[in-house]
């Protein structure tokens, strides 16, 4: 039978999200990772790696952040586009 879903407005989601990056080069990974930056606190961090994962193109040069939060994210944002 058809049941009816109760509508939340936040996603229920546990555990880490994967945010995948890829580019062309690694400077432009970097930068990749610099804009991403900027966007961490203005949508929750399961949409972006949603639209991450399923809108960009796979180039030569990938790198995925993995975190529970987006301090984690951030973090690793940081030492991706600072090449470490």
């Amino acid at each position: 039978p058809a049941t009816e879903r109760e509508e939340t407005s936040e996603p229920v989601r546990e555990g880490p999200v994967p945010w995948v990056l890829s580019a062309r080069d690694e400077s432009a990974l970097r930068g990749q990772a610099e804009r991403l930056m900027s966007v961490v606190d203005e949508h929750p961090p399961v949409d972006i790696g949603y639209s991450l994962a399923t809108t960009r193109s796979a180039f030569a040069h990938r790198a995925v952040v993995v975190g529970e939060d987006r301090a984690v994210l951030l973090d690793g944002l940081t030492a991706l586009a600072e090449g470490r």
